[in-house]
């Protein structure tokens, strides 16, 4: 039991047996070799041990519910560590059945002795050899305990056994040891009766001795048979012992190196991920700034295409005018060389001229409004000059038809001092005319 406890000392001692203990006297007091069968047997088959190990392997089972195979390197170190505190935590409510342990919990698991650190080293050193496919498909923890139990069991039969081995012989060599004192005794009383025999009645039968020589040879072999398996388990137990101790120191420094690799991992990651954060902020700034550079860009753009658009209507606007001055020009000359003709077609000929498309320079894309605005003016600059036009037209027709009028007047006066000066003359009157006279009625 001591071995399941972990309180395994790291000095050997020999075995005893399990249903021997000597007295004070040196007599051997024989047990029942079924006591501590039945007291294992109904500690393991206790309902104390099984609520301990199934509240202790909870968490393990939670985990592995969650988690589905196959499992990755991550869940695989997880499962590893779950498996680590279950035990661990097993190993504490195994403590609470045996109050006798010398070693505590936390002292056993520094212990390079105990069966805690013995179990954890051996159980890092062939979880690190096995492959990660295989570790979903390890036993759980309850056939862990069934194993380990059928181990035990077989560990104590075997103690047992050889235990009943070394009592058997020890009975035998007691009783050969008490014919031998009988023996002597018997002739030790018999030796006054018979000093009168030969030499031959003080010693015993050669057949007889030969046989209790035959028998304790037996019971010294079988004793050192006993005695040399014993040995060879407690060699046994030292090599493991060793051994143990060896994968547990191993195991130890892996542990210790991956528990620093992982918090240089764990450290690498935070920095990793300050970087990122930090990236991302500076590329969301680059961003902005690129849009803000973009939207100035734009407006820049914007402002050139409209400065290039303004000069250029300004650089139209200005053709244009001047090709207003010119068709001008041309309407000046052609009123000043016909005049005659200008009172019928001038108008037209100074519209013609004025509004004609081909004046606007053919560059310009889109007519900009001082260019429309100049349109007007010169529209209505033409409207009006019509209008004079007309009226001047019409003055001049009234002029004419006044002219036309005084000429019909003029004729009419002088026909009637024509007929009044022939019906004067008819009359007899020409004594009160005379040539000078008659002079100023002559028509104009």
């Amino acid at each position: 039991l001591s071995v399941s406890v972990g309180g395994l000392s790291s000095r050997p001692n020999r075995f005893s047996g399990a249903g021997s203990k000597k007295k004070e006297d040196g007599s051997v007091a024989t047990n029942s070799s079924s006591e501590p069968q039945t007291g294992l047997k109904s500690w393991l088959n206790s309902p104390a041990l099984l609520e301990a190990v199934v509240t202790s392997m909870i968490e393990l089972q939670e985990f592995l519910h969650q988690k589905k195979e196959p499992f990755s390197p991550g869940e695989a170190q997880a499962v590893v560590s779950a498996a680590r505190s279950s035990f661990s935590r097993f190993m504490d409510r195994l403590s609470q059945f045996f109050p006798s342990s010398a070693h505590s919990a936390h002292t056993s698991s520094r212990d390079r002795s105990s069966l805690l650190h013995k179990l954890e080293k051996q159980l890092c050193q062939v979880l690190s050899y096995t492959p990660v496919q295989l570790k979903g498909n390890l036993i759980s923890s309850q056939d862990l305990m069934c194993g380990l139990q059928n181990h035990i069991l077989d560990l104590t039969q075997r103690l047992h056994t050889a235990e009943k081995e070394r009592r058997h012989i020890l009975t035998e060599l007691n009783e050969l040891k008490l014919q031998i004192g009988d023996e002597n005794n018997s002739a030790e009383g018999n030796t006054d009766k018979h000093s009168e025999k030969g030499k031959k009645s003080k010693y015993v039968p050669m057949s007889k001795f030969e046989q209790v020589c035959v028998e304790l040879s037996n019971a010294l072999r079988r004793e050192q048979r006993a005695q040399e398996l014993l040995q060879e388990q407690s060699s046994h137990l030292i090599e493991l012992t060793t051994r143990l101790d060896q994968c547990a120191s191993d195991g130890m420094q892996k542990q210790n190196s991956m528990i620093q690799l992982q918090e240089d991992l764990t450290e690498v990651q935070n920095e990793l991920r300050h970087k990122e954060q930090a990236m991302m902020q500076v590329s969301k700034q680059i961003g902005q700034f690129k849009y803000e550079q973009d939207s100035l860009q734009s407006n820049l753009n914007d402002a050139e295409k409209a400065l290039r658009t303004a000069a250029r209507d300004k650089e139209a606007l200005v053709q244009y005018i001047k090709n207003v001055e010119s068709a001008l020009d041309v309407a000046k000359r052609q009123f000043t060389i016909l005049r005659e003709s200008w009172v019928v077609s001038g108008d037209v000929s100074l519209s013609r001229l004025l509004l004609n498309t081909d004046l606007i320079p053919q560059e310009i894309g889109n007519t900009g409004p001082e260019l429309i605005a100049i349109q007007k003016l010169i529209g209505n600059f033409v409207d009006i000059q019509q209008q004079a036009v007309n009226k001047v037209r019409s003055l001049q027709e009234e002029i004419v038809s006044h002219r036309d009028h005084i000429d019909t007047l003029k004729k009419e006066l002088n026909n009637a001092v024509h007929r009044e000066f022939i019906e004067q003359i008819e009359d007899g009157a020409v004594t009160f005319l005379d040539l000078g006279s008659t002079e100023m009625f002559v028509p104009l």
